[in-house]
């Protein structure tokens, strides 16, 4: 979450701003010129050479007839360099002395208090004081509502960034909330069954997946099968990968716990909360089965046969569904089978990836591994009372991708926890290394498994990184 709250930070270099309400400057004035010399380092992620420029900025502005105008502009420009720096002290005093300014001279709907509120909201955030972070990116939220609308599409990173704060408070219902707001944007834009609300539902489906709401991601899923479906048929690369999201739901969610597969789920719109007619493949469901449920395994049947009926089908969707596949029998424990779709998808990438884009069959990744029950007990409690511990180990994953020779290299857990989670690890599965199409055993492979701790009241909670490691 750190690094993307640091991204956002480029919101507060006046990138909220319209371009026609920017402070105009004559093209041949040296201060427009200075502007674009830090611009050009600033985007090039050069701030210490840029820090100089910002600071010259601000003091050439502050002495001059047109400060109040030209000030909190360069104040934001130097306080989003001071927090690139990890000089969070100093951006605060900038953002809040630009915010004082803009007070006294715009109105409480002017977009120009846009960077100020989101900077101060990010700096705040980097801190891990989420409270004041909140309160900023909602003053933020309500000035771009007041000049733009309440369902304007600009503040989509100012509503995902209030959406990481409230999952790092641990308040996953804000959050949710947050996440389907963005869904509402995009149905409001175009209409809820538009194509172009397709995207929005993805990075909703997604989020829940990410925290584990496999149902409710499945159930996004198959409102985007419908939608895509309805705009080139099931050749929609949309449609397609929303039936491999179908697919790896139902695995990820018999990985996490076998027994939750027969729970019965409701099919709920996400956006409107109404009932929707049903998911994809709603009467094949066995309710009292511990097994993986053959629905995922159907809808990445699905998936291939649209592909292998094309003529010329994406290379890069078309591996991706092997690799599924792969990931799906190497659950079931039919490896040879794993390995065949795994083999297929090998021979797919070596032929059509380019250069510098990433082979996923080129490490062994982990498919399969159910952590100790108790590990989790505090994962999704705020991360400021939480400690994250960490147990380290190397192994070998041999080319039908189990895992042997397991060493723990560090750990900073107690006995029992280590032990709990090297035993848990007995189980674990790889999709294998391949090279020259064929799978092969990796040495060194190293894994590290995780424990969930509460911070215990008056203990220090985690140390945020060094400035320079920011």
């Amino acid at each position: 979450m750190r690094g993307l709250l640091i991204t956002l930070v480029l919101i507060a270099a006046s990138s909220l701003i319209p371009a026609q309400l920017a402070v105009a400057q004559p093209e041949t004035d040296p201060a427009q010129t200075a502007r674009e010399e830090f611009r050009a380092l600033f985007a090039a992620g050069r701030y210490r050479e840029a820090l100089p420029l910002a600071e010259r900025m601000v003091a050439e502005a502050d002495s001059a007839a047109v400060s109040s105008r030209d000030l909190p502009v360069a104040l934001n420009d130097l306080a989003a360099t001071q927090l690139r720096l990890g000089d969070f002290r100093g951006a605060e005093a900038s953002y809040m002395r630009s915010l004082g300014l803009l007070e006294h001279s715009q109105g409480i709907s002017s977009l120009q208090f846009l960077p100020p509120l989101a900077g101060l909201a990010a700096v705040y955030a980097t801190q891990n004081r989420h409270e004041l972070a909140v309160d900023f990116y909602r003053q933020a939220l309500g000035v771009h509502r007041r000049a733009l609308g309440l369902f304007n599409p600009d503040q989509t990173r100012l509503v995902e960034a209030l959406a990481e704060i409230s999952l790092a408070m641990g308040d996953y219902a804000g959050a949710e909330a947050e996440r389907r707001y963005l869904v509402q944007i995009a149905t409001r834009n175009y209409a809820a069954n538009d194509p172009r609300v397709v995207q929005a539902l993805f990075d909703l489906a997604r989020w829940y997946e990410s925290i584990d709401r496999n149902e409710t991601a499945r159930v996004v899923y198959a409102q985007i099968y419908r939608i895509a479906g309805k705009e080139g048929g099931e050749n929609n690369p949309s449609a397609i990968d929303s039936l491999l999201g179908i697919g790896r739901t139902h695995r990820l969610q018999f990985v996490a716990d076998p027994k939750s597969v027969g729970t019965p789920y409701a099919s709920v719109d996400q956006v409107t909360l109404s009932r929707l007619p049903g998911i994809l493949y709603p009467k094949q469901r066995d309710f009292n089965s511990s097994k993986m449920d053959r629905n995922g395994q159907k809808a990445l049947n699905q998936a291939l046969s649209i592909l292998e009926k094309q003529d010329d089908p994406p290379p890069q969707l078309l591996s991706r569904t092997l690799i599924e596949l792969g990931d799906w029998f190497m659950t079931a424990r039919q490896y040879e089978v794993a390995l065949k779709h795994y083999g297929r998808a090998a021979m797919i990438l070596s032929s059509t990836l380019k250069e510098g884009e990433s082979n996923p069959l080129h490490a062994p990744r982990l498919v399969v591994y159910r952590p100790p029950a108790t590990s989790l007990t505090h994962r999704f409690k705020p991360k400021s009372r939480t400690l994250l511990r960490q147990a380290r180990f190397t192994l070998t994953v041999t080319e039908n991708g189990r895992a042997q020779d397991v060493v723990l290299s560090d750990s900073d857990m107690s006995g029992m926890q280590t032990f709990q989670v090297q035993q848990s690890f007995q189980d674990a599965l790889y999709s294998p290394r391949f090279e020259d199409d064929k799978p092969v055993a990796t040495s060194s492979v190293e894994f590290i498994g995780q424990w969930f701790d509460l911070v215990h009241p008056g203990a220090p909670g985690p140390e945020p990184p060094p400035a320079d490691a920011r």
